[in-house]
């Protein structure tokens, strides 16, 4: 006599699980500007200084396909790591034992098999910008002649 029970003796672990990536990226742009000139109409000059402009934050969720359990599994084995098979002979013998006098139950073979699947997966985007500007706080003119 078999006795098949399905979902019963099925070992499912949920784990979660943060990964992060973290991805820096730089972009200097040159600004020329012109400081000081001696031409022979004008004496030119003008000072700069470097302002900070405000840092700009933007999060954005995005979340991804849940992957299914595959109708393979990904490995098979013949180990018994959970103990489902141990369960699975203590409910047979248990189930024999309520109907006859003396009952015992043997595992002959197992055979393992694990599939995977992920769920409810979210990448969550955090940006930060921060921009330097170039101003003027000086411009002299010194014309000549």
């Amino acid at each position: 006599m078999r006795i098949e029970q399905e979902d019963l003796f099925e070992d499912v672990e949920s784990h979660d699980y943060k990964t992060v990536h973290t991805v820096i990226t730089k972009t200097n742009t040159i600004e020329i500007k012109l400081t000081k000139a001696n031409v022979w109409i004008v004496e030119y000059t003008q000072q700069f200084t470097r302002q900070k402009l405000p840092t700009q934050i933007k999060i954005q969720d995005l979340p991804q396909k849940d992957v299914p359990y595959s109708v393979t599994p990904e490995s098979v084995d013949g180990n018994d790591s959970r103990g489902l098979a141990e369960k699975y002979r203590e409910s047979v013998e248990s189930a024999f034992s309520a109907l006859h006098d003396r009952a015992s139950a043997t595992i002959t073979s197992l055979t393992s098999e694990y599939y995977t699947s992920v769920i409810n997966r979210n990448i969550n985007v955090n940006s930060k910008t921060e921009k330097n500007n170039l101003c003027s706080i000086t411009c002299k003119d010194k014309r000549k002649g």
